[in-house]
């Protein structure tokens, strides 16, 4: 286990895994193919890609993946793609490592605002982790069509450590909570198997949905259409 592993799991992370149905150990035939099939199945939202590739340091080839992993900031991330079609990715929460920022709202109670630099306790950006799950589906839309076979795609997304995170709203639509929402539970797991032409025809609203239901978890009555409005906002 890398020191960079034991890292991004000592706070909250994210754990994404997204693969074909049927395992075919040589699905992609050349090794020296992987990175091109990740390259053109990335997805670019915001100024950081997903999944994001260090050109500085190439990544690195093993028996039968292409793997890279590298800290920059609030950016810790592992990933590694398999000849089999099998992508796996784990990288830190962002909130839980970024510095603190001015200018970011929460209400703690009544109708007061309280900047989140200044509200105790970890942060979830509900805006951040919105474009995160619509970079996640959308990735595995790409990936699906450019991954040889016809069978259905799974795609399963965890977000680990959540336990005692507040939702904060760094936000284009200019919304503001009006009461702290919060989670006990240390776990979301989602996942879904789809055939690939429902996957490549339904990501944003796969994304949508699985953001709904997180946000449940912390008590925010949330809607689909206010999902996909943030959503508006951040995908080109």
């Amino acid at each position: 286990m890398s020191e960079l592993l034991d890292k991004i799991r000592s706070r909250g992370y994210w754990n994404v895994v997204i693969r074909p149905t049927q395992f075919v150990e040589k699905r992609i035939p050349e090794i020296l193919d992987l990175e091109n099939i990740l390259r053109r199945s990335q997805v670019h939202m915001r100024g950081w890609d997903y999944p994001h590739i260090d050109d500085e340091y190439p990544p690195v080839l093993g028996l039968d993946h292409i793997a890279q992993e590298f800290e920059w900031e609030q950016f810790l991330e592992i990933w590694k793609l398999h000849q089999s079609g099998q992508f796996v990715h784990l990288f830190a929460l962002r909130e839980d490592w970024a510095p603190p920022r001015s200018g970011v709202s929460v209400v703690s109670s009544g109708n007061a605002t309280v900047p989140a630099a200044l509200a105790p306790g970890p942060k979830l950006s509900v805006v951040g982790t919105v474009y995160e799950l619509t970079e996640i589906f959308e990735f595995a839309a790409r990936l699906a069509q450019s991954v040889p076979g016809d069978d259905p795609f799974f795609v399963r997304v965890r977000l680990v450590g959540l336990a005692e995170h507040v939702l904060f709203l760094d936000d284009p639509m200019n919304l503001l909570f009006h009461r702290e929402y919060k989670t006990a539970m240390n776990e979301f797991p989602y996942e879904v198997t789809l055939g690939r032409a429902d996957l490549m025809a339904t990501a944003k609203e796969q994304a949508a949905t699985a953001a709904v239901e997180l946000f449940h978890r912390f008590r925010w009555n949330v809607s689909l259409e206010m999902i996909r409005g943030i959503q508006e906002k951040g995908v080109r």
